[in-house]
């Protein structure tokens, strides 16, 4: 091993053997080799110093030249350093936090067992799993070496972690990441049939709302999910509880780390995690977003990436990767738009796929900012529902009935669609009283239509009768059709002229949303029909091109002051 002061480098390459080199280093580090076969007890140390793996093909770290020349020094307790997996500099751990947090890692999943590597052992995850087999001084079954373990490697480790637990009826303890799970759910389930030997299976990266959370056990995998950053020795918090001598606490909807897991610090450059000092005890500011349920940790995703409307965390990947599946849609962006009432509208920016794109972005909708250079489309045909129909999806009483007695619910849903199509109602009133003022009722049955300043028209007694339409069937009995449905009951007679009535900025007219309600329809019905309703978009954005950085990649930022814009103005179709 070639040694630089303060530091013990140790190239690494893809051998098994560069791995028992590793082990038996960490071993000395953390105090645990006495226990170590001779084949194991590689690696040499001159004297004390700061063990820092690296993958022999990307080099020696740089940026740490003021600490070889001891400009700078590293933190007296340091004995292992790790690159931070972004940003560029480099985390430093101590033995007290490697040693306890592997030993509370042991507790929390059981008695002393076998321990399968499936993380590259230049990261901390693959690092603590060593670091487990050395405080039970059981030898680790290596699937992964200098790259993560493939689904096949994963299941080759556990069959000879089966055999080898035969003899000494040791269990099998496995971590693997959300993608690794992902890959061991589509190889052929005959293939997966040795996972059931293990024992505690932990999958980190998994969030609230995670499809895997219901995929995994449907194909027959008792998972438990597992949290932790590097930071914080990598794994520290197992299905929502933090294993022995770790604090969790969120604060808004970030999550806050203290404890024995905390690095010693970083060298070389800041990293992304803050300390933050509260009396006597640091805690970590990470950069996920969560909540406590009870005495648990339920984790939501990335900061950028998580939403909070109405009280209920929305991940906005998930609803981009949902909204994605339709053939309408070329890409979408998922960003939180500030409101008053709901904290964040989530608002998806949608780039229509070109079929679609030059109905959609119809300049005469508002869903675009018109420019001299784009010329008016023609104008489409207006859609009517059967108001029947409407009626039927609401639960309001037949239209025979002169003067309908309606529940409270039945009440609050006919107030909810007569207010979507612009009337002035109190859906709170209607919901507590089961009242609706006079003409509501008419509004939400479609034979009245609410003026511009939310009053009630009563229809012409010669007026020609609606033509029905049919609505999706897959869709029957749901309230967000007939919010839909709605907005769009209306004759051709009662139809305004393009531009004589101004967008709402809450309600779309049905001249305005009549274009992107199609859209917005199978948005919101796909979402509801894979996660769950809260993840519906509340507002529809329609542009031309996503907005990108220098680099190409999607510009969040941009998106969300983009649909800010929009939403303020009007040029949105909101529900």
């Amino acid at each position: 091993m070639e040694i630089f002061s303060p530091f013990h480098y140790l190239p690494l390459a893809d051998s098994s053997a560069d791995v028992s080199t590793l082990l038996s280093a960490l071993a000395k580090q953390i105090g645990g080799d006495a226990g170590l076969s001779p084949s194991l007890n590689r690696a040499r140390l001159k004297k004390p110093g700061v063990l820092f793996p690296f993958i022999k093909d990307a080099g020696r770290p740089g940026g740490l030249a003021d600490y070889e020349t001891r400009k700078r020094k590293a933190p007296e307790s340091a004995i292992l350093a790790l690159p931070a997996p972004a940003g560029g500099a480099v985390i430093c751990y101590s033995q007290l936090t490697i040693k306890t947090m592997a030993e509370a890692v042991n507790f929390a999943v059981g008695r002393p067992g076998r321990w399968i590597l499936t993380a590259p052992v230049t990261e901390i995850d693959g690092i603590m799993t060593l670091a487990r087999a050395i405080a039970v001084n059981i030898p680790p079954i290596i699937a992964a070496k200098t790259a993560p373990a493939s689904a096949l490697e994963i299941v080759r480790a556990v069959e000879r972690a089966k055999d080898r637990s035969e003899k000494d009826q040791a269990p099998i303890y496995m971590q693997i990441t959300k993608e690794q799970l992902t890959e061991l759910l589509k190889i052929p389930s005959a293939q997966r049939v040795a996972l059931n030997q293990v024992s505690v299976l932990i999958v980190t990266g998994l969030t609230s709302h995670d499809r895997l959370l219901r995929a995994a056990p449907e194909a027959g995998l008792e998972i438990i999910p597992g949290y932790g950053i590097p930071e914080s020795c990598g794994l520290c918090v197992l299905d929502g509880k933090p294993v022995a001598g770790v604090h969790v606490a969120t604060i808004g909807d970030r999550i806050w780390l203290s404890g024995i897991c905390m690095m010693t610090g970083y060298l070389g450059k800041p990293g992304q995690v803050e300390w933050v000092s509260r009396g006597r005890r640091r805690w970590l500011r990470s950069k996920d977003a969560g909540h406590m349920r009870g005495p648990r940790l339920v984790v939501d995703g990335k900061m950028r990436d998580v939403i909070a409307t109405a009280g209920v965390h929305i991940q906005a990947s998930l609803v981009e990767r949902v909204i994605q599946d339709l053939p309408q849609v070329a890409q979408v962006v998922v960003v939180g738009v500030p409101d008053p009432k709901w904290g964040s509208l989530v608002t998806a920016v949608i780039k229509p796929a070109p079929d679609v794109a030059k109905e959609l972005l119809n300049p005469r909708h508002n869903l675009e900012v018109k420019t001299e250079e784009k010329p008016l489309f023609p104008e489409l045909k207006p859609v009517k529902v059967d108001p029947e129909r409407v009626r039927e999806l609401a639960g309001l009483p037949a239209q025979e009935e002169a003067e309908p007695q309606l529940t409270p619910l039945e009440a609050a849903m006919a107030a909810m669609a007569a207010k979507i199509r612009g009337a002035k109602v109190d859906v709170v009133a209607a919901a507590e009283t089961g009242e609706l003022s006079a003409g509501i009722y008419e509004v939400a049955r479609g034979t009245a239509n609410p003026s511009e300043e939310g009053d009630i028209v009563l229809s012409a007694l010669d007026a020609s009768p609606l033509q029905p339409v049919s609505l999706p069937e897959d869709l029957d009995g749901d309230l967000e059709q007939m919010e839909i449905a709605a907005t769009e009951i209306t004759g051709s007679r009662n139809r305004p002229e393009a531009g004589d009535r101004p967008h709402s900025a809450t309600v779309p007219t049905e001249d305005e949303s009549e274009p992107s309600t199609d859209l917005a329809m199978l948005v919101r019905s796909l979402v509801t029909g894979q996660l769950d309703r809260a993840h519906a978009p509340r507002a529809l954005v329609l542009v031309d091109e996503i907005p990108t950085d220098l680099q190409g990649k999607v510009d969040r930022s941009a998106c969300r002051q983009l649909a800010m814009r929009r939403v303020a103005a009007g040029e949105a179709w909101i529900r």
